[in-house]
Parts: structure tokens; sequence; C-alpha cells
């Protein structure tokens, strides 16, 4: 890929004209070992009162329409009691932390495997030998952003940055308007970021 890459940037620097190239990738990604993994079916949940979908790094657990309150909050209780150091339980004030309220998508309850460890719907079902999808503050889920051009600094070394602030940035230099509210906000990747005249220099030519 590495190769591959560096084709596509010395045919771009043969073009006539100045082209910014960018490269990203949306996380990261860690070792996964099957015997590190979870098995939903050891976890003992009722099927006649709740259903799940299995994101891997995550347990989506959705109480069906007549399943009375108290049995979401104990199951709730039950499964803290269960997850020890394999799984943790995302109360009210980490699920707003990372913008996983309780909507129709996320589930009545969440769990949040640790990083390394996955989700299965059994024991002895096999998982893939890297995953992602785990907390964002593990170094290994960092994405990557590179980028070469005329909008860009050079040899310029960005601060750790959101992946919300790309969208912003590209806009910017493509000289578009945002026609909605988004949750980016152009911070640390405006370090990396040329003056917005000299950024159009390169279209403008």
């Amino acid at each position: 890929m590495d190769a591959l890459i560096g084709q596509l940037y010395d045919r771009l620097q043969q073009l006539s004209i100045d082209v910014n190239l960018v490269v990203v990738s949306d996380h990261g990604m860690l070792d996964v070992r099957n015997e590190d993994s979870i098995s939903i079916a050891a976890l003992n949940l009722n099927a006649a009162d709740f259903a799940w979908v299995n994101e891997g790094s995550q347990l989506h657990i959705y109480a069906r329409p007549e399943t009375p309150a108290n049995r979401i909050d104990n199951l709730q209780q039950q499964l803290g009691q269960q997850a020890a150091a394999r799984f943790q339980v995302l109360d009210r004030r980490l699920r707003q932390r990372y913008g996983m309220q309780k909507v129709t998508r996320s589930g009545d309850i969440l769990l949040q495997a640790t990083a390394g460890r996955r989700f299965v719907n059994a024991d002895g079902d096999k998982v893939s030998p890297g995953g992602h999808g785990y907390l964002p503050e593990h170094p290994d889920m960092g994405a990557l952003f590179i980028a070469s051009g005329p909008a860009f600094k050079t040899g310029a070394q960005l601060p750790t940055v959101h992946n919300l602030e790309v969208y912003p940035a590209l806009a910017q230099i493509m000289g578009l308007t945002l026609i909605a509210p988004i949750d980016g906000k152009l911070e640390g990747l405006a370090q990396g970021l040329v003056s917005s005249e000299k950024s159009q220099a390169g279209y403008e030519e």
C-alpha cells in the first residue's frame, strides 16, 4: 500500500496543475485473540424479554416493547457483576460522552468490550485477527491523516485532532460553504493549512 500511494504521489507531481493529496483512515486496528472472546451465550440473556445485535466490540441489547423497566435495570446490574475486566456496561454519563445515547439505533443496554476482546455468539466462534470499535482513548484506535499539496504547510506535524475536522478542512480548501450545521470544528487541522488566499492559488493558475 505504501508503494501504491508513492506511485500515486509521483504521478500527481507530473501533472500541469497543483493537486492536494490527502490520505486518511476512519479508525485504527489492534490485535484480537480468539481465547479472549466473550461468549454472548454465557451472558444468559432472556430472549423473551430482549433482543441483541453483536457489533463485535459492542453488544447492543434491546428491550422488547412489553419488557418492564425493572427487568432492564435488573439485567444491567447482572451484566455489571459479570463484566470483570472483559467488558464495560456503559452508563448514562459514558453514553453521553461517546455520543451513544439511548435512541432507536443504540441498545437499552450497551456493552463495550475491553480492547482486544470481541463478543461472539457462542463459545468456539472464531474472530478475525484484528479489530476496532473500542473506546477512542485507546492509542491503537487513532486514525491516519497525511496531506501534501498547495493547501498544506510543508513539514508540519499536527497535534492529535478529531476526525470530524476533516470535512470542514477540505471544504475550506475547496472554497465550499457548509450547507448545514455539523459537529466538526476546524481547530487542530487549521495548524497545517496555509492561508486561505494561498490555498486557492493552485486552483486559479
